[in-house]
């Protein structure tokens, strides 16, 4: 959902990473991250059409994955990994059907995207979370 300040303005269908239900915690895990993040950068997709680069990891997802290493809940040697955004699909069929397939990022009808690209910028916070 987008919204102006408290006012919600429109809500979108999206799909998440392959494992829809858990908390990002490491590269590889297929899980969205939850929390909020900023806008780091926009820019054309050649495969997803536009992607929106989100400041993911930030100091909560840091904290996260040490406990989570700590905790021996995650390898050792794993990786938090990067590079988490908004973007479109290059298969609408996946979206269409409601089919979480990405590694993590969230993914929007291109024409969605297309829509909400123009309005987003360094200062647009983005809250990720899961119902």
């Amino acid at each position: 959902t987008c919204y102006r300040g408290l006012t919600p303005l429109k809500t979108y269908p999206v799909v998440l990473g392959n494992d829809s239900y858990n908390d990002k915690l490491c590269q590889g895990d297929t899980c969205t991250p939850e929390g909020v993040y900023r806008v780091r950068a926009k820019y054309p997709h050649p495969k997803w059409d536009l992607f929106i680069w989100l400041d993911y990891p930030n100091t909560q997802n840091w904290l996260k994955f040490s406990r989570a290493k700590k905790a021996g809940r995650i390898s050792p040697t794993a990786d938090i990994s990067g590079q988490i955004g908004i973007h479109g699909t290059e298969d609408p069929f996946k979206n269409i059907i409601g089919q979480n397939w990405t590694k993590g990022c969230i993914s929007l009808h291109n024409k969605d995207l297309e829509e909400i690209y123009p309005l987003v910028n360094d200062k647009t916070l983005v809250v990720i979370t899961k119902q």
